[in-house]
C-alpha cells in the first residue's frame, strides 16, 4: 500500500511542477533558511542563559 501511495504522490507532484516554477524561490528558500534562523536564535538564547555545550546543542536542534 505504501508503494502505491508514494507512486500516486509522485504522479501528483509531477503534474504540479508548473506551480513550483511560479512560486519556486519562496517554496525552496523558506524551508532552507527558517531552520537555520531558528537554530541561531536557539544558540543566542543558550549563550544568554549560560547552558553547557551539550545542552546548548540540543536546545539549538530543538529550535531548528
Amino acid at each position: 500500500m505504501l508503494t502505491f501511495f508514494l507512486l500516486d504522490m509522485g504522479l501528483v507532484a509531477a503534474k504540479r511542477i508548473d506551480d513550483l516554477r511560479k512560486t519556486g524561490s519562496f517554496v525552496i528558500g523558506f524551508p532552507i533558511l527558517m531552520p537555520v534562523l531558528n537554530a541561531l536564535i536557539g544558540i543566542f538564547l543558550s549563550k544568554l542563559i549560560s547552558m553547557s555545550p551539550g545542552n546548548a546543542l540540543l536546545f539549538a536542534v530543538l529550535w531548528a
